[in-house]
């Protein structure tokens, strides 16, 4: 089935309070990139997949920061579809309503999976057909951009086995495995 990428956008609205801010009330940038986040969920939610993961968000530069008191603008748009996998750019402005100043604050890729119960991919029944000027831009550099991401994936399992953890020892997957393990180990006796 075809759709346009513009069938999957998804908006939210988030007014920045005290608690969503550091002591000097800017906003947490790990708060904004959650709601990044849940607002790719609610995009690619548009594709009727019951059970989504977020496998990755490409690179988060604040371009601005947001304060206590500001209101943050969060829209997401799915922009390729894969065969279990999905890309969706989200886009972050916000508001100083004292000046009724609007202004960027991010931009970001988040690639997402569909899944069943068991967390195995699923395939996607969906084709994207992109019409407007800016969906066919975005659709042409996605091979790109999954290239890069998969390319930077390799990398990072090749890293990871030499890599040490904060211990001083390597994070071998049996290493962390074996960490995990004694971990839920500890958990359970408590």
């Amino acid at each position: 089935r075809v759709i346009p990428p513009s069938a999957t956008t998804a908006y939210m609205t988030q007014s920045i309070m005290p608690q969503h801010a550091n002591t000097l009330g800017i906003t947490f940038g790990g708060q904004v990139m959650s709601w990044m986040e849940q607002c790719c969920y609610i995009s690619a939610s548009r594709l009727r997949g019951t059970h989504l993961l977020t496998a990755g968000m490409d690179s988060v530069t604040f371009a601005a920061s947001t304060k206590v008191g500001d209101i943050m603008y969060i829209t997401a748009q799915v922009s390729a579809i894969f065969t279990s996998s999905l890309e969706v750019m989200v886009s972050v402005f916000a508001e100083t309503l004292a000046e009724g100043r609007v202004f960027h604050c991010a931009d970001a890729f988040a690639t997402l999976v569909i899944v069943d119960m068991q967390g195995a991919p699923v395939s996607i029944p969906f084709q994207l057909e992109p019409s407007t000027p800016a969906e066919k831009l975005r659709f042409q550099g996605t091979q790109q951009r999954r290239a890069e991401r998969l390319a930077m994936r390799s990398t990072m399992a090749a890293v990871s086995s030499i890599r040490p953890g904060l211990d001083g020892q390597p994070l071998s997957p049996t290493a962390v495995e074996s960490k995990r393990s004694r971990s839920l180990e500890v958990l359970r006796q408590v």
